[in-house]
């Protein structure tokens, strides 16, 4: 099993993550690094070190089949996918940047075929090529079909792809305005929520550590925007209920990031348009 784990952005990993970051990767001496970096490096002009963690990542996934519900290869492929796709939208975003300023529609044609051609390669990874920018989320709906995992892990890693569907990666939460941005309905999150209750005190330790700084990150940004698309009376009412399923649900840590954003509520425009 070749699998690969970035270094964690920030905090300290939990016991069930310190076994996920030990798996082993791969060498970069072997054939089938260099074959995966050859089939990579035309489509991705991203940074050296950043290539050759997707090139292990890619490694990883075409081993993956051999992960069951207790491998803590999946947790750490699923730790890969969440910390590769920012740092890969931060770098192509920056190319395009560049490329819009030089008005080459045609090496924008490329790019954009070649990121989409990419993302083939590289399942769990979502790139969405937009007119201002290169959006990424982590597709864990592709990563419950790659593995053979248990039910459970399966059953959490689908209702997590509904807090950012594909193949758009929007946030389930975010009523888009601009190609980047929008309003804010935090509600939207009440049914996945719910859904993952149906499995959540069942899944492996490792997983779910993951998983639940994840939405802690997505229950934070809902509940923080500074437009919000409803009323400020459906607003709170809607933050009070979605506190309500999360503390249900044994989440306590997001319970605990909406409760304390209720207070602020004052703070926000209700019923407004991005950009006003």
């Amino acid at each position: 099993m070749l699998v690969v784990v970035l270094a964690l952005s920030s905090g300290a990993p939990g016991r069930a993550l310190e076994a996920a970051q030990g798996a082993v990767a791969p060498e970069e001496s072997s054939p089938q690094y260099a074959q995966a970096r050859s089939e990579l490096a035309p489509l991705l002009p991203i940074h050296s070190e950043q290539l050759s963690a997707v090139t292990r990542y890619r490694l990883a996934i075409l081993s993956s089949r051999a992960a069951t519900q207790n491998d803590p290869a999946l947790c750490a492929i699923v730790i890969s996918a969440i910390e590769l796709t920012p740092l890969l939208a931060e770098q192509l975003s920056q190319i395009q940047g560049r490329l819009l300023e030089q008005g080459d529609t045609q090496a924008l044609d490329t790019f954009t075929a070649k990121i989409q051609k990419a993302t083939t390669l590289l399942p769990g990874i979502g790139l969405v090529v937009g007119t201002e920018g290169v959006r990424s989320y982590v597709d864990y709906r592709q990563l419950a079909q790659l593995f053979r995992a248990g039910p459970v892990s399966r059953d959490l890693l689908q209702t997590m792809g509904e807090f950012s569907p594909a193949p758009l990666g929007w946030p389930v939460y975010l009523e888009p305005q601009t190609d980047l941005g929008g309003c804010s309905r935090p509600t939207a999150l009440l049914d996945p929520v719910r859904r993952l209750g149906q499995s959540w005190q069942r899944g492996p330790a490792c997983l779910k550590e993951v998983l639940e700084g994840e939405i802690v990150k997505s229950v934070s940004a809902a509940t923080t925007s500074s437009c919000m698309c409803s009323t400020r009376t459906e607003t709170s009412d809607g933050m009070h209920k979605l506190a309500a399923v999360l503390k249900t649900v044994g989440l306590a840590k997001a319970e605990a990031v909406t409760n304390s954003n209720v207070e602020h509520l004052p703070e926000r425009r209700f019923e407004c348009k991005a950009g006003n």
